[in-house]
């Protein structure tokens, strides 16, 4: 699911997700739940467009208005080479 970063620091972040993007409540990410987290970074002329991918472990969610926010707490970070995609919020496979 795609998400917009409302906060991020070097443990962790805060992730709006739009109601379009949750199928149903139960979709929503709940504490424990291990997340891979990708953020664009901004794009910049010497090394193109790179990403931090994150592994990550939800530790709160909850409703604002109409959307899910998840806060996250990073587990291994690392900067990659972006692919044309969206910031992306996605459940592991427990």
């Amino acid at each position: 699911m795609e998400g917009t970063t409302i906060n991020v620091s070097r443990s962790g972040a805060l992730i709006l997700i739009q109601t379009g993007q949750l199928r149903d409540s139960s979709a929503m990410p709940q504490p424990g739940d291990r997340l891979q987290v990708e953020l664009l970074l901004p794009a910049h002329d010497g090394f193109g467009r790179r990403c931090l991918s994150c592994t990550a472990i939800a530790v709160r969610s909850n409703w604002k208005g109409s959307n899910g926010v998840v806060a996250v707490q990073f587990n291994q970070v690392g900067i990659r080479k972006m692919a044309e995609r969206p910031v992306m919020v996605s459940a592991e496979a427990m």
